[in-house]
């Protein structure tokens, strides 16, 4: 495996692009951010060695969380960049066997990311000037970083061997890390009001349990703020970083099974759409009648004072079509309903207790919620937009155009 010219050429590649560099200096100047911030002025340690503990886990969070943000960069666009570029079918025809295709892939990929988080060691090493923090904790916490760039990259290498488009795995990647990363920790957070530890069945009890347990964040936080609030869980069950550690590499395994199976076969083409029946404009039909906009209606001619490029992206771009343009509000607007009820119930269960520290919580939840997806799949949908006419070679075509720049 260590002679595999696919892992040397993922390696070469990715640490001499600019966005690997970027990437690098990004996580380096957070991670001095945070510890320059929060080290005390004097330098002195407080008795209880409080200070330490609370610089340490501030820093494994945020380097947590620059891990889940950074790993869909490398491994989600691993394999539809290849298609992208045409260039994954010729790896099929090199005396490589199937399995060093589908290890070189892995190994490749997710070399950055584990590179990435042993660039931060430094960092988590510096409470230990202030004393009061064992070494015992910091390889903890490293480890769970090693983990969590595992099991995120596998994550974004399975999505992107399911996908043909960059922007696409990119976008479903990031929507599964924030099911995995926050929605699976849910149940152990106030907001839930502890919905993990409720009078239900041990059985239920601890499904929640191994759901929070496959979070991250929810590690995380169970090892550096093990009396936080945020760390509840079910009774008689281990500590959440417990189940993390074996859960996760069986997840990775799980995984790193489905992708070596997929990557041994050759790879499929986009679906194909001969099959597509064009309707002529003025033709009413019953699908007209039930979805308001028909996809498959004939569009109108460009007009002379449209754009013809923002038409172009309207009418080929998925997610900037009509129809899902209003399946995305529809969708949007059903669950702002389910969240509004949801709050209702809640405010009516509370209505006799004192509610006066539920709804900031609530309030802040719910604005926390929104600014994390708007974090994640804002940059998600907008960053392919020109990268994506670079890759698939219409950037120069529409350079050759009468259009102005």
């Amino acid at each position: 495996m260590i002679g595999n010219p696919i892992i040397r050429k993922e390696m070469l590649s990715a640490l001499r692009t600019r966005k690997a560099i970027a990437m690098q200096i990004a996580f380096l100047l957070v991670v001095v951010l945070l510890l320059w911030r929060n080290w005390p002025p004097e330098g002195l340690q407080d008795i209880g060695s409080q200070q330490a503990r609370r610089i340490l886990s501030i820093l494994a969070i945020g380097q947590l969380a620059l891990v889940g943000l950074f790993a869909p960069a490398f491994t989600a666009a691993s394999l539809t960049s290849e298609q992208e570029r045409n260039t994954l079918e010729s790896l099929f025809f090199t005396a490589l066997r199937p399995w060093e295709i589908a290890v070189g892939k892995i190994v490749g990929s997710l070399g950055f990311l584990v590179l990435l988080v042993l660039t931060g060691i430094p960092a988590l090493c510096a409470p230990f000037l202030l004393g009061g923090v064992r070494g015992t904790e910091v390889l903890g916490i490293v480890g769970i970083l090693l983990l969590t760039a595992v099991y995120t990259g596998m994550i974004g290498l399975l999505v992107s061997s399911m996908m043909h488009r960059s922007y696409r795995a990119i976008i479903v990647t990031y929507a599964v890390l924030l099911v995995v990363f926050f929605v699976f920790a849910a149940p152990a957070w106030p907001v839930t009001r502890h919905l993990i530890q409720r009078p239900h069945s041990t059985f239920v009890q601890g499904v929640l349990h191994v759901l929070a347990s496959l979070s991250p964040f929810e590690a995380m936080l169970s090892l550096v703020l093990p009396d936080s609030t945020y760390a509840v869980g079910a009774e008689r069950f281990p500590a959440f970083w417990k189940l993390f550690v074996p859960l996760s590499l069986v997840m990775a395994g799980g995984v790193t099974g489905i992708c070596l199976v997929r990557l041994r076969r050759p790879p499929t083409p986009p679906r194909p759409r001969e099959r597509l029946k064009v309707r002529e404009r003025g033709q009413f039909t019953a699908r007209s009648l039930m979805f308001v906009i028909d996809p498959n209606k004939r569009k109108r001619m460009i007009a002379w004072w449209q754009n013809p490029v923002a038409m172009k992206e309207f009418r080929t771009r998925p997610m900037l079509q009509a129809q899902w343009l209003l399946r995305a509000v529809a969708l949007c607007l059903m669950v702002s309903i389910a969240l509004i009820l949801g709050v209702a119930l809640v405010v009516g269960e509370l209505f006799s207790e004192s509610v006066g520290g539920t709804l900031p919580a609530i309030a802040t939840a719910v604005a926390a919620l929104t600014v994390v997806v708007l974090i994640l799949i804002g940059p998600a949908l907008t960053g392919g937009t020109i990268c994506g006419d670079l890759e698939t070679g219409v950037w120069d075509l529409m350079r050759s155009t009468p259009l102005s720049s």
